[in-house]
């Protein structure tokens, strides 16, 4: 998986990005809350972290050293964007069919390549500023109308979804951003990051259930 710059692990990954928005539609049903599939999702990160950190000597490593301070630095900001980010992308998968919100989650690498730029003064080549107008031109192309949406239903919710897509990418941007800061310039450990960002996440996102400020808590008192 290693080989080649790690094309095994981008397969993977473009696999699981094509695949995902199918598999949600299938499993999970419009009128489940939100919060619980995200908060589902977090929890398997912060099992699958421990898990990994824990099967060699990474976990003994990391935590030996930690700090609560290093951590709301590197993780604090980075989780609450993931936590919107992730709220607007179960959104978008309700609102769009598979093939727009694809198209659409890859305005994130426009956005990561901003923030990237702006955080850590990364620049990119005239090649790679080729291939971001691309991205750029395919999301504006993909958001016309044009009877793209299966059924009535997605095309009634169309701009609700696009506006989720778009807003999910920028945040993913920023977000990647400031982890690249904290991972390359900081030297944090991927996998503790991971595990950070995931437990900050269902801790964020349970308060706002309990304090009654999420939206889906509105739900929760009607039912």
């Amino acid at each position: 998986l290693r080989a080649r710059n790690g094309l095994g692990y981008l397969t993977i990954i473009s696999i699981q990005f094509g695949v995902q928005p199918l598999l949600v539609k299938q499993f999970i049903d419009k009128q489940c809350m939100t919060s619980s599939v995200v908060l589902c999702a977090e929890m398997a990160k912060v099992v699958g972290c421990l898990f990994i950190m824990f099967s060699d000597e990474t976990g003994k490593r990391c935590f030996s050293n930690w700090k609560m301070q290093d951590c709301l630095v590197a993780a604090g900001i980075p989780s609450v964007t993931y936590l919107i980010q992730n709220y607007c992308v179960q959104v978008a998968y309700q609102n769009l069919d598979g093939v727009v919100f694809n198209v659409l989650n890859q305005s994130k690498v426009l956005f990561t390549a901003l923030f990237s730029f702006l955080l850590n003064g990364r620049t990119q080549s005239s090649y790679q500023c080729v291939a971001l107008l691309l991205v750029t031109a395919g999301g504006i192309l993909v958001s016309l109308p044009g009877g793209s949406a299966s059924d009535g239903e997605h095309q009634e919710n169309r701009p609700w979804g696009l506006c989720c897509a778009l807003l999910a990418s920028g945040l993913s941007g920023f977000g990647s951003g400031i982890t690249e800061w904290a991972l390359q310039k900081h030297g944090r450990n991927s996998f503790l990051l991971s595990l950070e960002l995931a437990t900050m996440g269902c801790i964020i996102l349970i308060l706002t259930l309990l304090l009654g400020v999420s939206p889906d808590a509105v739900r929760m008192k009607e039912s």
